[in-house]
């Protein structure tokens, strides 16, 4: 039988592997200039010169989905910061290198493997949240009908 939890951590892997795979390919092109998803990676925490806080939600996606894996109930605070980084990503605009900024003409399908990887988790946080409610209640109804 398929649980609910079973639901969760098949959700919170599969986020991983999204979460992988998106560094591996084309993300964004700007200038005639094609950019990877490990670039981005490696020099994306540089991001909050410029108040782009969008590679954070990197980690969060990798903390929500351990710990979703791990059976450990997965926090309304974990989930709010990763939509706020999340909120943020989505307003970015401009690669920063050297030479100055280069603006992003075109998304490849990276990006949107990233994004997919933060729906697992966002499915993975609401249906986690929902039922472990929902089943605090139950018992407590049995409680309540035990006394």
């Amino acid at each position: 039988m398929l649980r609910y939890h079973h639901v969760v951590t098949i959700l919170c892997i599969a986020a991983i592997i999204l979460l992988i795979v998106s560094i591996g390919m084309p993300v964004a092109s700007a200038s005639n200039q094609t950019i990877e998803g490990l670039p981005i990676l490696l020099i994306g925490w540089m991001g909050i010169a410029a108040w782009q806080f969008g590679w954070f939600a990197n980690l969060m996606i990798l903390w929500i989905s351990l710990k979703g894996i791990a059976d450990n109930a997965i926090t309304l605070r974990s989930f709010l910061i990763l939509i706020a980084l999340a909120a943020n990503a989505a307003n970015w605009n401009e690669i920063y290198v050297s030479t100055g900024g280069l603006t992003i003409r075109v998304w490849h399908l990276g990006y949107y493997v990233w994004w997919a990887s933060i729906g697992c988790v966002v499915a993975a946080s609401i249906l986690d949240f929902v039922l472990r409610q929902s089943y605090r209640r139950w018992v407590r109804t049995l409680q309540f009908v035990d006394n």
